[in-house]
């Protein structure tokens, strides 16, 4: 199952396994939530990006899925050991634009990651927004979405 290969093992030997209809395929006891590659990006031939989720990510991904801003009051951890399909850097919400290249989206694909959501924008301070520096950055920056990505690669 690809889900647990979403974050290190101490994580995810523990975590609970819900498919894209939010369906418990395994019940954990650590409060993350892995979950498998959407089948479509599998039927697709896409890269394999599950993830796994601590308990802020889900409140993330909702609000991110529609476009809306979020904040916390913790800071949050999501993993993706297995790399992603690629997002726009700059352009939250799943919209066309979010979903495929264009000449102005910062387009970028992701190998190996953490995502880190923290609950004020001042933590972000001195952390770049160009993917391309080889380490840590921001995504979203100046939007309600954003957050760091560390590559683990």
């Amino acid at each position: 199952m690809d889900a647990l290969r979403a974050a290190p093992s101490s994580i995810a030997t523990y975590a609970t396994v819900k498919d894209e209809d939010n369906t418990v395929l395994r019940e954990g006891s650590n409060g993350w939530v892995c979950r498998p590659t959407a089948e479509a990006h599998v039927m697709a031939g896409k890269v394999r990006e599950p993830r796994c989720d601590d308990a802020v990510w889900p409140r993330f991904r909702e609000a991110h899925r529609n476009n809306k801003p979020f904040k916390t009051d913790r800071i949050g951890f999501s993993y993706m050991l297995m790399g992603d399909n690629g997002t726009s850097n700059i352009t939250p919400g799943v919209t066309p634009e979010h979903q495929r290249p264009t000449p102005d989206n910062e387009w970028g694909t992701t190998g190996p990651h953490l995502m880190i959501l923290v609950p004020d924008e001042k933590m972000l301070e001195g952390i770049p927004a160009d993917p391309e520096t080889g380490g840590p950055y921001i995504m979203f920056k100046g939007t309600p979405n954003v957050h760091i990505m560390v590559p683990t690669q």
